[in-house]
């Protein structure tokens, strides 16, 4: 997507959300932030956001073992990490 694209819908989303944090003082506080990661034993790390940039190169382990792990942030707490382990 470029980004002149639904730049309407953008701009709408960005004035709805300023609203929210102006006009109620704990809404920041309810938003969770969260990503995930792939560690390859190889040393190789795919991080699920580069799928969105077309124009990055992601290489490909295939029958290695890795692990999976995903955290999130709550205001003033971290959720995980937690990790699940693939062989395959």
């Amino acid at each position: 997507m470029q980004i002149a694209q639904k730049l309407t819908q953008r701009f709408a989303f960005a004035a709805d959300m300023l609203s929210h944090i102006e006009n109620e003082h704990d809404f920041l506080n309810r938003i969770i932030f969260s990503d995930e990661a792939t560690f390859h034993v190889s040393n190789k790390v795919n991080l699920s956001t580069t799928v969105k940039n077309p124009h990055a190169v992601q290489e490909v382990e295939r029958h290695c073992p890795k692990i999976n792990v995903w955290c999130a942030l709550l205001h003033d707490t971290v959720i995980g990490p937690l990790s699940l382990l693939r062989l395959l």
